[in-house]
């Protein structure tokens, strides 16, 4: 993936990072988002460089990433009650802790070492598991979103330059008619702005 830069992370709720934090140290429990709070899963690709070439090999990339989550989603609905137990789910985010920071030390990179916290609650694994028990757990309807590559005359001129030429997949824990602004992509728009940095 990393010929076309894939940047993942949930944009909705805002404080999440802080809750998988807390679920994690055992200050929280499961479920750690409400039912009735919004989830936004983003997969951007193309975070570094616009998609120029073959941009029908990210779209199918995207679409098995859909396909991927909406299993997953399945597994958790149609599986035992324990795999929605605070202590079982909490297990397989601290196992998956130990696997990123047992990554992080066979590259001995230290230089980004204070960043490991920071990368174990910014995980696509760990995020997409979130999304997917929560999905399965309060038994939602849900909808995924492919759009792009983006052209120019999509996007306002604050944000030109951040998503030009991307291709990004949003999910959510509602469907379509059921969301609360006109459009799926106005939460990556919001988003870019605060968080995507341009450089020429």
């Amino acid at each position: 993936m990393s010929n076309f830069d894939l940047h993942m992370t949930m944009i909705l709720p805002e404080d999440i990072s802080q809750r998988i934090s807390s679920f994690i140290a055992g200050s929280l429990d499961f479920p750690f988002i409400k039912k009735d709070e919004l989830i936004s899963l983003l997969y951007l690709y193309g975070s570094k460089n616009r998609i120029v070439t073959h941009p029908e090999k990210v779209l199918t990339i995207a679409k098995k990433t859909v396909e991927t989550l909406e299993y997953s989603i399945e597994k958790y609905r149609n599986g035992r009650k324990s795999f929605f137990d605070s202590e079982f789910l909490r297990n397989n985010y601290i196992r998956r802790q130990l696997q990123i920071t047992v990554d992080k030390d066979d590259n001995k990179n230290d230089k980004n070492r204070p960043n490991i916290n920071r990368r174990i609650i910014n995980d696509p694994v760990i995020l997409s598991e979130c999304f997917s028990q929560h999905v399965a757990f309060f038994d939602q309807k849900y909808s995924f979103f492919i759009y792009g590559p983006l052209k120019d005359n999509e996007l306002t001129r604050d944000i030109l330059n951040l998503l030009s030429g991307k291709i990004v997949m949003l999910g959510y824990n509602k469907e379509q008619d059921k969301l609360p602004f006109d459009h799926p992509i106005i939460p990556l728009y919001v988003w870019a702005k605060e968080n995507l940095v341009y450089n020429d």
